[in-house]
């Protein structure tokens, strides 16, 4: 292989490393997963947050310490399909659990 070829190689491998090393870990993110057979539209406390299509997610981080509270703050997730079904996040939203909506009980 030629000299080049090598730098090539070395510098994906660098940019592998790097870009691990930079993802956020499962437990610092709040993920919304629609498992229902709509599109659903979440809103967070009264404002839209995302609009999902059966199978989208959409992830979301708190800051550490959000939840180490004896009572964390109150965050209201709602989903909302075409239809009019209605799914409430009925759980202090913290980072490591995931709503996946459309699924009983709808919680972590």
């Amino acid at each position: 292989m030629r000299s080049g070829g090598w730098r090539g190689v070395l510098g994906a491998t660098a940019l592998t490393v790097v870009l691990a090393a930079c993802q956020i870990p499962r437990s610092a993110i709040f993920s919304v997963v629609n498992d229902s057979a709509e599109t659903v539209v979440v809103t967070r406390s009264g404002m839209v947050y995302a609009t999902l299509p059966p199978t989208q997610s959409r992830d979301l981080s708190f800051p550490e310490n959000r939840c180490a509270a004896e009572t964390p703050p109150p965050d209201e997730f709602k989903a909302t399909s075409a239809s009019g079904r209605e799914y409430v996040y009925g759980h202090p939203a913290c980072n490591g659990n995931t709503w996946r909506i459309g699924v009983s009980p709808s919680g972590p």
